[in-house]
């Protein structure tokens, strides 16, 4: 059993990555116990989110996780994803905007276990996410993901990704992919590059967190300023 340890204190940022496992996600402490979560990712053990157990073994409360982020579709980074969307129902649920297009939210539903009753994978946990939320927050080159005041200092995190021009290249590529009566789907297909992935910005008012998603290698490209801790756990 993992021993996590004491939770950040009120005034220390934390990043913890997460993995192996199936996947990788990230918990981000903002401050005064604020959390965001990106992505989900499953104990090979527990079968349970990483990150949620990370939060529920440091006894976090629920409602102090303001918000989750899915950055794609991929099943490696939104498995447990409606695990971690149950367990927080105040926090506000972010996806990349190429999901705004119609033609986009098929693709996923293609993914989902409508054409596949026997699917059950990540794509079927994100859009029922997406169908059983009243709000979701389409991210978008420049939106603002979350703005609060923690310890004296303006926190915000920008999405610095999809960006508008990428939108009809992801879209045409999806399309390639919908499902077909004589062909089983079994997973969400990794597309390459992922043009539809969310890169987030953190600004902690002098301090400065990148989290890059699988828009590069290694799979979650992260740069974490001065002032933070960072963990690993896998």
């Amino acid at each position: 059993m993992i021993d996590y340890g004491a939770p950040p204190a009120d005034n220390e940022i934390e990043v913890t990555l997460f993995g192996p496992g199936y996947g990788e996600a990230i918990a981000v402490h903002l401050g005064e116990g604020n959390w965001m979560l990106v992505d989900s990712c499953i104990d090979p053990e527990s079968k349970a989110s990483a990150s949620g157990t990370y939060l529920e073994k440091i006894g976090v409360d629920p409602k102090q996780v303001r918000s989750i982020i899915a950055t794609h579709w991929h099943d490696d980074h939104v498995r447990g994803i409606s695990q971690l969307a149950s367990k927080h129902p105040t926090a506000e649920f972010s996806i990349s905007a190429v999901f705004n297009d119609r033609e986009a939210t098929a693709f996923l539903a293609a993914h989902s276990g409508a054409s596949s009753s026997g699917l059950s994978r990540g794509a079927k946990e994100l859009f029922e996410v997406i169908q059983g939320r009243v709000n979701v927050f389409a991210a978008l080159n420049r939106s603002i993901v979350l703005e609060a005041t923690l310890n004296g200092h303006q926190v915000k995190v920008t999405a610095l990704s999809p960006v508008k021009a990428a939108f009809a290249q992801s879209i045409a590529r999806m399309a390639q992919y919908m499902a077909r009566k004589d062909r089983p789907i079994n997973s969400a297909p990794e597309l390459h590059p992922n043009l539809e992935a969310v890169t987030l910005h953190i600004d902690l008012g002098g301090d400065a967190i990148l989290l890059g998603a699988d828009r590069g290698r290694p799979r979650y490209l992260w740069l974490v300023s001065r002032g933070c801790r960072s963990m690993v756990v896998g």
